[in-house]
This record gives structure tokens, C-alpha cells and sequence, in this order.
């Protein structure tokens, strides 16, 4: 492996130069393994208003590892540009650490994330890695309004294990509904449609947990969302 410098000239039509630049790049016969940073969070954050982030940092034998290691918490609310920390990063091969950040009631969407930079003689490259999380596809923002048992749809089995079905009472005039499931960290895993109110819903493909499922009766203009226990 060898680093190495290109320069990019750039002339007008009367053969003057008007821009140089410069870029430093790797020659290699072989694959390179570079650093990687792997992030992971808590799957109930949207819940409990806090998020907990794992970071996991791999480094290459191949390259010089900066001793210092940015991560950030960005709530996308107006102009506020969120939190920057640094730390210093360890010496062993591979390094774990952890951070928690309050998400505050007015932030729907935030962004987590970690870099640091590595060199190989004249050769510098930014290692990077975030995650942005949005609760727009996520249910619990608006599901504690509808998860009362007296809500006019129920589901059962509940706890369920294969399926389940859903029932409505005398207000609902309508059999038809769409439904969507989502899983504790409040994405989407399974959705789909029925003509008929007691057809089963499979479940079969979910793995034990806890899941909110939306039902959209054609007749309501508001979905009624229920807990579910999934064995």
C-alpha cells in the first residue's frame, strides 16, 4: 500500500491557471479494511424520552487511529444544533463505550453519531457513522390516546401467538380496515388490509415482544391503536 498526491490543474482558454487543487489517495494491490464504527440504541426510546447509544469502534491494523473520537446528539428543533462531546479513544483494537441523551416532548426527529479521523503516511480520511431516527412511522407519539380497553376495537387472542382477530362493537359500520404493526422501537413490521372484520391477522413471522397494531376501519376518520403481546 502507498499513499500518494494527485493535482488537479485547471486553465482558462488563454492557457492560465485559475485553480490547483490537490487530493491525497491510497494505491493498493490488495483490499483494504478500513475502521468502522458501529452505533446501536435502546428500543423503547421513544417511550421512556431516553435514548441510550452503544457505539462500537473497530480499528485496522492497516492505519493510524487519532486518539480523539467526536459523537453527537442532534434534535432537529429549530436552530438547535444539539450536543458535541469528545473523548479520548482507548488503545485496544476494539473499543465500546456508551452515552445517554434526554429527548425532550417537541423532538420528532433526532440524529446520533460518532467519527474520528485516520492517517497512513500523508493519507487522512474522516471515519464516520450516525443514525437519524424520526417518530413519523412511529406509533407511541399518538397511540396513549387510543389505547383505552374501552376503545370501540379489540383484539384477541392477547397475549397471541400465530394470529389474531379483531372486533368492533355497534359504532363501527364498516368491516373493512387496514391495519399496520409496529414493533417497541416503533417501526414497521408487518401491515395489510381485510374485508372482513374476523378474518385472522398472521403474526406467525413476528418474534416474541411487545408491538402496537393501528386499525383503520373504513368508517372512522381516526385509527384506534392496541398493544399487543406477541409469545
Amino acid at each position: 500500500m502507498k499513499d500518494a498526491v494527485l493535482v488537479f490543474n485547471f486553465y482558462d482558454n488563454e492557457n492560465n491557471l485559475i485553480k490547483s487543487e490537490e487530493k491525497n489517495i491510497l494505491i493498493t494491490a490488495t483490499e483494504v479494511t478500513l475502521p468502522t464504527i458501529q452505533i446501536s440504541t435502546n428500543n423503547n426510546f421513544w417511550q421512556t424520552g431516553s435514548v441510550e447509544v452503544s457505539y462500537q469502534i473497530n480499528k485496522s491494523s492497516d492505519f493510524l487511529t487519532d486518539t480523539k473520537l467526536d459523537y453527537i446528539y442532534y434534535p432537529h428543533v429549530g436552530f438547535n444544533y444539539g450536543q458535541k462531546f469528545q473523548m479520548t479513544i482507548p488503545n485496544d483494537e476494539q473499543v465500546n463505550f456508551s452515552s445517554q441523551h434526554v429527548i425532550d416532548n417537541n423532538v420528532n426527529v433526532f440524529t446520533i453519531g460518532a467519527a474520528f479521523d485516520i492517517t497512513y503516511n500523508n493519507f487522512r480520511k474522516r471515519i464516520v457513522n450516525q443514525l437519524t431516527l424520526s417518530s413519523t412511522n412511529v406509533v407511541i407519539n399518538g397511540a396513549d390516546k387510543h389505547l383505552s380497553s374501552t376503545a370501540p376495537i379489540q383484539i384477541f387472542p392477547n397475549p397471541a401467538t400465530e394470529y389474531l382477530k379483531v372486533a368492533f362493537n355497534e359504532t363501527v359500520t364498516s368491516p373493512c380496515f387496514d391495519y399496520v404493526i409496529f414493533n417497541n422501537a416503533g417501526f414497521i413490521v408487518k401491515h395489510g388490509e381485510k374485508d372482513v372484520w374476523d378474518q385472522p391477522v398472521d403474526i406467525v413471522t413476528l418474534k416474541p415482544g411487545i408491538y402496537y397494531i393501528r386499525i383503520n376501519p373504513a368508517s372512522r376518520s381516526v385509527p384506534i391503536t392496541k398493544k399487543l403481546l406477541k409469545l
